[in-house]
């Protein structure tokens, strides 16, 4: 049994010694392996913090690892995406809203100056007056449209939607779409469906969303053109069409259409079309 005793006593020696210097080699390795995989995670977060609302464009590095950091890397950056789309939106929505306040402001503080430079009849004070009350209808139905936006983004206005009929809607609008027509001296065209059409929607809304593409349309056609609006079914749905004789939309221009006070480029002028 000597020789047995002597392999267990040296193997308990080599053990002794064996296992500290393991231990002290798995943490020294354990050790440089978090730290290595945390360097990444340091870069992101450092990228991160660099990124202020003025530099929403910048993006992450995405490590090429195929591992979770690089998922996380690319999540962030859609995120950062998303941001900057809603802050330019954000910014651009309150220049063009600037913008278009300022134009009446501007013509209202005009008119009210040039009455007040020398003493004048009490018709040219009522003519003032009236168009500043002119402007300022204009004015509070923008800010008025303004406020309804608003409460729609933040879910606090809901439309109620009930059974529209389409033919009285557009028999409604035909007047002052013709009136708009007389002003740039544009022919209107109208035919509606003989079998009336009904829609589930909001007839304010319709009508204002009608209003909004028959005036848009009148505005960028060429002088002596024509404007005209059709509706009809088709396989179960109503369709309204809108045609005039601009140039149309670039290419370019129809991802953005759906966007607030977007307008197209501002060098194609009334005489050559530009659709807003």
């Amino acid at each position: 049994m000597d020789d047995f005793y002597d392999a267990i006593n040296r193997f308990r020696f080599v053990l002794l010694i064996s296992v500290p210097i393991l231990l002290l080699l798995a943490s020294a390795g354990g050790y440089w392996l978090s730290k290595k995989a945390v360097v990444p995670l340091g870069q992101i977060a450092r990228a991160a913090r660099s990124i202020g609302e003025n530099e929403l464009s910048k993006r992450l590095p995405i490590p090429q690892t195929g591992d979770e950091l690089q998922r996380f890397s690319e999540i962030l950056n859609d995120l950062f995406a998303r941001l900057d789309s809603a802050f330019k939106r954000v910014t651009q929505f309150t220049a063009d809203a600037s913008h278009e306040l300022r134009t009446p402001v501007a013509l209202m503080r005009t008119r009210t100056e040039i009455a007040l430079r020398r003493e004048r009849s009490e018709a040219d004070y009522r003519e003032t007056i009236v168009r500043i009350h002119q402007k300022l209808e204009r004015t509070s139905a923008f800010i008025e449209n303004l406020m309804m936006m608003a409460r729609a983004d933040s879910g606090g206005q809901v439309l109620e939607l009930t059974s529209t009929s389409l033919n009285d809607l557009f028999a409604e609008i035909t007047e002052p779409a013709k009136l708009l027509a007389k002003k740039n001296s544009i022919r209107y065209e109208q035919q509606l469906s003989e079998t009336p059409l009904r829609v589930s929607g909001n007839a304010v809304s319709l009508r204002r969303l009608f209003l909004l593409l028959i005036d848009n349309a009148l505005k960028y056609s060429p002088r002596n053109g024509e404007v005209s609006v059709v509706l009809s079914a088709n396989n179960g749905f109503a369709v309204t069409e809108i045609r005039d004789n601009d140039i149309g939309i670039s290419a370019s221009d129809l991802p953005h259409i759906f966007e607030r006070f977007y307008r197209a480029d501002s060098s194609r002028s009334r005489e050559s079309g530009g659709p807003s």
